[in-house]
């Protein structure tokens, strides 16, 4: 699922388009160094338009078609359709 845009990883991200999604569970960030990585990362594609969608591990658990509702919304709000060759088809989020 990991992709890279602009030279970072990212947990996901839909070709074609400027939103890259970041699964940001609370056990991931260990050191200081890698919560400030992030920080940095985000502030970065944020510079070249992108759309950076933090998802808690308590939101994707608690409540995973919101989450997908919301991927779709951004993604319908960029005016950005995907094609088949993705393998992800906007009704398949939500």
């Amino acid at each position: 699922m990991n992709a890279e845009v602009l030279g970072f990883r990212v947990d996901a991200h839909f070709p074609g388009t400027k939103l890259a999604v970041e699964l940001d569970f609370y056990g991931y960030h260990r050191t200081p160094a890698e919560f400030d990585r992030d920080r940095r990362r985000d502030a970065a594609l944020k510079l070249e338009g992108y759309e950076v969608l933090k998802v808690s591990d308590a939101w994707l658990d608690t409540d995973p078609h919101g989450v997908a509702r919301t991927v779709r919304g951004l993604l319908e709000r960029q005016l950005v359709w995907l094609p088949e060759a993705t393998g992800v088809a906007l009704g398949a989020l939500g």
